[in-house]
């Protein structure tokens, strides 16, 4: 069931993905061309577009899990467990698009060591909050599966402020 879950989790990560290149090509440019003041614009546009662009699958996933999930498996038992925790990851896009398009403005400022630092801690948040549900909780999957928006909204707090808080201005490009 994890492994369909993930599955369509990537898939419904594949806009955001194309959305993140805009994003740090334009935001690139506009550190290097000395007009940083246009990241929020771009970040604005390409996160609806992205939202726009996944919110047909999202719709799916919260209306008819069953549907996608019989996609992958067409065991009934594997149709009914997978609902809840593929509702989860479904909800948690509308954290991860906004979240994963900032992350990118950081890398496309040309801070590496910044945006390794976000990932590094993100991996540990991950990997606390599943080892905390699944392990020493043991929480039903669908409530694992919370990490991903957990990490997320993580990853949208670090990223906005670093952002916001020009650190990243110290680089000479």
């Amino acid at each position: 069931i994890a492994n369909i879950v993930y599955s369509c989790y990537i898939v419904f990560c594949i806009p955001a993905e194309g959305f993140a290149e805009t994003v740090c090509s334009m935001v690139s440019r506009f550190v290097g061309s000395k007009r940083p003041e246009r990241i929020g614009n771009v970040l604005r546009s390409t996160t609806g577009g992205a939202v726009l662009a996944t919110g047909p699958f999202i719709l799916l996933a919260l209306v008819a899990p069953q549907w996608i999930v019989a996609i992958f498996s067409h065991e009934s038992g594997l149709l009914s467990q997978g609902n809840a925790s593929l509702r989860v990851v479904a909800l948690a896009m509308f954290v991860a698009i906004p979240a994963y398009l900032w992350f990118t403005a950081v890398e496309g400022t040309g801070d590496t060591v910044g945006a390794l630092g976000i990932d590094v801690l993100l991996t540990l948040v991950m990997l606390g909050v599943t080892y905390l549900g699944a392990i020493h909780f043991g929480w039903p999957m669908a409530f694992v599966w919370v990490a991903v928006p957990i990490t997320w909204l993580v990853c949208l707090a670090l990223s906005y402020g670093w952002i916001k808080s020009g650190v990243w201005k110290r680089l000479e490009v």
